[in-house]
């Protein structure tokens, strides 16, 4: 509902799983994508089908997209702060689905 997303976004409860971008060529990794999920009190962890459309009716997309972005961003530079070699910049979608509509953003860490 509504109401789950609103206090998701206040308690923190939305949580990112990295997915490693590979090449086929190299077999290096490129790149990683970031992939929204709720941490539900009550149901568990949550893919995006059972929230993204009520993200997106609501309004609520908008803040939602802003924490992946940062959180995104905030993982890039805790992995390059810890001595990882990461040159790449990672992909933030919520989803395959909504990957090819085109909601797919790059959060650049230069």
């Amino acid at each position: 509902t509504e109401a789950d997303l609103q206090r998701a976004l206040r308690q923190q409860e939305f949580r990112l799983h990295y997915q490693p971008i590979v090449s086929l060529t190299t077999g290096r990794m490129t790149g990683c994508e970031a992939l929204i999920r709720l941490q539900h009190p009550e149901r568990g962890l949550l893919a995006p089908d059972a929230f993204m459309r009520i993200a997106e009716e609501t309004g609520l997309v908008v803040p939602m997209d802003r924490w992946v972005l940062h959180a995104a961003c905030a993982q890039m530079r805790a992995w390059r702060d810890a001595g990882l070699d990461v040159r790449w910049t990672p992909l933030v979608g919520q989803d395959g689905g909504q990957t090819k509509r085109g909601s797919r953003l790059s959060c650049c860490l230069s």
